[in-house]
């Protein structure tokens, strides 16, 4: 007897024996145990997942001679002539090679008689998206209403091509690429019942190869056991798939951690001597990066690799911040090899791009013996924030260095009278970024950001921080006397610094309050004004308030008018479904507080408020376009661009920050 490859002779001829699927082998089999038949399924899914298999059994259930049912026996004619490819009654159609529209009008015409052996006239078409337009049009009719006695199942990879028409008269079923671990199973069922020996590791790699598809798996395995003589080791199969050993890829991984390019140029011509396909080492170290990540994540992630100890020593020598990099650089490398001159000059350009990435040795070993007093910061209210830096590895510009009157208070006593006299006369000026405790905090409820609030940076172990040769202008350091020796206190406890610092806290909060004129137009002199809170007391107001969400909305909506203790707010009448007795009690419970003495509250709605903080703040936005539309309208250079190029503004797309 002839050779039968493995795909064929361990086809599943039971819903049982699939492998995977149970979605589908469920709805099929209370379909057939109810007797709930549909007239036309639509299978889909990757090349061999089990289409055509579950096409076959599923026809076998409808035509067994036992019945309709969800195990057919296997061993009457019906089941038998099924299996065989014979059975008359199931008609077996490659779309693929039949796409004219005179075949399936052939088909077509026998659909209206009766079958001859079995119970259902089954039509399997396989690769149903190749048919033509014209084919599909002749098939429709016919499959929306076929007769009783029979069934058209459908199998296609691409089902993106079908006409929606079609799909709406089918039961679609995805059937889906199974995983690795399911596909290395069934490998080692058929492997150990063809009495073949074989290694684990040998399976994962054949699993890894067909991508989910379990006749790739078992055609491989086919050609591995003719060329291991039926001793599939996990050596000669990789040699096989054209696979590395991953010891290259740890090797170099290693090599580039170490920032040890003479260890990484040895690896990667070893590498190139033995294989041709050097480019997949990118692939296994990709591979050992994720599960490193992984391992981060859960130790037990480790024992799924081929070197467990490599991936665990590093997880715990790298931050996961390091292996985003490295893993984000190699794929970038991998990315480009084909726009590389040769692939060679791809991964060597990918390799030295990641170790470029890696920290200098020395930098480390110094980021490990010098310790870094951490600084401590004043607790100044508002904005009069005085932060003191720590060393840092390159000296800052000096407009952005704390001014000397300010800094002055680590760094030498002064008479807090001279202080208080420097810092009232230009308070704005000794603040971080010139912002006041107003704009700030505009900005920080918009999300945005500022030099004077930028984040601290994260503090890592695993990233070295070099140490300047002198400290930077402007900076208070503190030198100790001996290595176990405490930083001394940058700020110490005195009463004058502690007067001098609440005085120009009040004076940024005084500072803080809407003290601008704004009269509806902008111009060169109040073009600074960006937020209503610059120009509006109640605006203001609301922008100190601990509110946001439904309740800063009605706020912004709202006019304010205060006599004595009774306040009353004028708001848009969008706003009037927010009004309710609980609202409302909140509402003057933040307005009290905000005030500092109890209110009564009357709150009237109207089409219209032309002096809430939010009328305000679109008339500023506008007027600051308009007047920024003028300028460049008026400029004598755009006029003159305009005229020798026949140009012309969009001032529709003009947006001013």
């Amino acid at each position: 007897m002839s050779y039968q490859v493995l795909a064929r002779k361990w086809r599943p001829k039971q819903f049982a024996e699939l492998v995977g699927q149970g979605h589908v082998k469920t709805a099929l089999s209370n379909a057939l145990t109810s007797s709930r038949l549909h007239h036309a399924y639509l299978f889909t899914g990757t090349r061999g997942v089990g289409k055509t298999t579950i096409a076959r059994i599923f026809a076998k259930s409808l035509n067994c001679e036992t019945g309709v049912t969800a195990t057919p026996c296997g061993v009457c004619s019906a089941c038998l002539e099924i299996d065989a490819g014979n059975f008359v009654d199931l008609l077996e159609i490659d779309a693929a090679s039949r796409t004219k529209v005179e075949d399936t009008r052939d088909l077509l015409d026998n659909v209206q008689y009766a079958p001859s052996r079995g119970r259902f006239k089954v039509y399997l078409i396989d690769e149903v998206h190749m048919l033509s337009r014209h084919s599909f049009n002749a098939l429709l009719k016919t499959l929306e209403e076929p007769p009783p006695h029979v069934k058209f199942l459908l199998a296609t990879t691409d089902p993106q091509k079908l006409p929606v028409t079609v799909l709406s008269r089918c039961l679609q079923f995805s059937l889906k690429a199974l995983s690795p671990d399911q596909i290395a199973g069934h490998l080692a069922q058929v492997l150990t019942a063809e009495q073949i020996s074989f290694d684990t590791a040998a399976l994962a790699l054949l699993a890894k190869a067909a991508n989910g598809s379990v006749r790739d798996s078992l055609s491989l395995t086919d050609q591995a056991i003719a060329q291991s003589n039926s001793q599939l080791t996990k050596e000669a199969v990789r040699d096989m798939l054209g696979f590395l050993d991953q010891q290259f890829a740890s090797a170099i991984l290693s090599a580039i951690l170490r920032h040890d390019y003479p260890a990484m140029q040895a690896e990667l011509q070893a590498l190139i001597s033995q294989h041709s396909d050097y480019s997949r080492v990118l692939d296994d170290m990709l591979s050992l990066l994720h599960q490193g990540a992984l391992t981060q994540l859960e130790p037990a992630a480790a024992q799924l690799s081929e070197q467990p100890e490599f991936v665990a020593e590093l997880a715990a020598s790298q931050s996961p911040e390091a292996l985003q990099l490295y893993y984000q650089l190699l794929i970038s490398g991998k990315r480009e090899l084909n726009f590389a001159p040769d692939q060679r000059t791809g991964l060597e350009m990918a390799l030295l791009r990641a170790l470029a990435f890696v920290p200098a040795p020395a930098a480390i070993q110094a980021t490990t013996n010098v310790a870094t007093p951490q600084p401590e910061a004043a607790r100044v209210a508002g904005a009069a924030k005085v932060v003191a830096a720590a060393p840092a590895a390159v000296e800052p510009p000096p407009e952005r260095l704390v001014s000397g009157t300010v800094s002055s208070v680590a760094m030498a006593p002064a008479p807090p009278a001279d202080l208080a006299e420097t810092a009232s006369s230009d308070t704005t000026r000794s603040l971080p970024g010139s912002i006041d405790a107003l704009t700030a905090s505009i900005i920080k409820r918009r999300g945005l950001t500022s030099d004077a609030e930028a984040p601290p940076p994260k503090k890592s172990e695993h990233r070295p921080v070099p140490v300047p040769a002198e400290p930077a202008k402007g900076v208070a350091v503190s030198y100790p006397d001996e290595a176990e020796a405490e930083p001394e206190q940058l700020y110490p406890e005195d009463p004058a610094n502690i007067a001098m610092l609440n005085s120009l806290w009040q004076q940024s909060h005084q500072q803080a309050e809407p003290a601008k004129e704004f009269s509806g137009e902008i111009n060169e002199q109040n073009f600074s004004i960006r937020y209503a809170a610059e120009v509006d007391s109640w605006a203001a107001l609301i922008e100190k308030m601990p509110v946001g969400g439904l309740m800063r909305l009605f706020l912004l909506n709202s006019a304010m008018q205060l006599q004595q203790q009774q306040l009353t707010l004028l708001v848009h009448q969008s706003q009037q479904h927010l009004d309710k007795a609980d609202f409302r009690q909140e509402l003057l419970r933040l307005l009290s507080d905000a005030i500092g003495e109890p209110l009564q509250l009357q709150v009237s709605y109207s089409h219209e408020v032309l002096q809430c903080p939010l009328a305000i703040q679109q008339r500023i936005e506008q007027e600051r376009i308009s007047y920024v539309s003028r300028l460049m309208q008026d400029d004598p250079k755009i006029q003159q661009l305009q005229q020798q190029f026949a140009a012309s503004l969009l001032l529709d797309t003009l947006q001013v920050n």
